[in-house]
């Protein structure tokens, strides 16, 4: 089993100072050889900036732990009744934005509060291209906890349980965001 954490010096190991530092405005440069000034055009933003180019290893890896911090901020969102939200939004794009507001409605319903770590136990590479990371993940939802508004645990044993999900993570805004997630019902993958 492996829990891998997003951390400030991956991402600078990974793209570069540069990438998260933004842009500066347009500066004049000093004259040309004909006496003009010369003005620059605008700079990559962020936004602009393509993907790093990612070993399948780098790739995956970053695809699962960007993975696992989607699953701890819902978790949060749910046991802080919302108050996350904006942190969901920042690692999501707009496919996730039904997915988002379901996990929303649940935690602003203040009947839940969450315990535990849903863990990736295993996952393996489908598709790493500038566009999107593909990969499969098998979820154990063993640790995991849900108790209602009094502090009774409702949800079922889960001793055991690991779920199979396809995920799709995307280069957006400088970061890498989770698009899409969506349970695969090949069960025999979580086994081998």
């Amino acid at each position: 089993m492996r829990r891998i954490r997003w951390t400030a010096a991956l991402v600078l190991s990974l793209t570069g100072a540069g990438w998260l530092s933004g842009c500066t405005a347009s500066q004049e440069t000093p004259p040309d050889a004909s006496g003009q000034l010369s003005t620059p055009g605008p700079t990559e933003t962020a936004a602009d900036e393509p993907a790093p180019a990612l070993s399948d290893e780098e790739a995956l890896e970053i695809a699962v732990e960007t993975f696992d911090e989607f699953n701890a901020l819902v978790g949060e969102l749910i046991s802080s009744q919302g108050a996350n939200y904006e942190d969901v939004l920042a690692i999501t794009t707009e496919n996730m934005t039904e997915d988002n507001e379901s996990s929303l409605e649940i935690a602003t319903s203040g009947q839940y509060t969450t315990e535990g770590t849903m863990l990736v136990v295993k996952s393996e590479l489908v598709q790493n291209t500038p566009e999107a990371i593909d990969a499969l993940v098998c979820v154990d939802y063993s640790d995991v906890r849900t108790y209602d508004a009094n502090g009774d645990l409702v949800s079922a044993d889960r001793a055991g349980v690991v779920e199979a999900t396809e995920i799709r993570a995307v280069f957006q805004d400088g970061t890498y965001k989770i698009d899409r997630r969506k349970k695969w019902d090949d069960s025999d993958f979580c086994l081998e």
